[in-house]
């Protein structure tokens, strides 16, 4: 039997990684990737590979907010997840912030339903899909998350879903 391992991740050294995708990278199917409370600039999407891993964040233990901030800084895609990712792959307390892309500015799914909880979509931009862009029969689980100030030039702003999506929204 394969035991789940878990992977840290924080900017200043003392954890496995500096760095989200290089955790993802090194992560097998079950382990859990708890990412520290800090703002992480996103240089290029992050990516989950296809992989059934649980990325989860640092909340504030008084209000429950979600502490750890990944950052497209208006120049790209937050995160995507394009290889059939299922419920298994989980976002977890997670701030998904300042992506701009033509499809999806924070979040980009295309056959893939992930787990999405506890999760912040802000201020990210697309033309179609601003907070989340869904197609190819996407249909992600959404609880208790926020979509706030995502705009779309062309529709969507929080979500937009194309081609047989049913995400399941609940509480958010």
């Amino acid at each position: 039997p394969v035991r789940a391992e878990t992977l840290t991740v924080c900017l200043e050294g003392g954890c496995d990684f500096t760095s989200i995708q290089s955790a993802i990278d090194a992560a097998s199917n079950g382990d859990v990737i708890e990412i520290a409370g800090e703002t992480y600039f996103v240089d290029q999407a992050v990516d989950t590979l296809g992989k059934a891993i649980v990325l989860r964040g640092a909340i504030d233990e008084v209000t429950g907010a979600p502490l750890t901030v990944l950052d497209g800084q208006s120049a790209g895609r937050v995160l995507q997840c394009l290889n059939e990712e299922g419920p298994g792959t989980v976002f977890e307390n997670l701030v998904f912030q300042s992506g701009v892309q033509t499809q999806g500015g924070g979040m980009y799914c295309d056959g893939s339903s992930p787990t999405i909880t506890n999760c912040t979509f802000t201020n990210n931009f697309a033309v179609s899909g601003g907070g989340m862009y869904l197609t190819r029969g996407s249909s992600p689980s959404i609880t208790n998350s926020r979509f706030t100030n995502n705009a779309a030039t062309y529709r969507g702003g929080g979500i937009y879903t194309i081609d047989g999506c049913a995400p399941s929204i609940t509480d958010s």
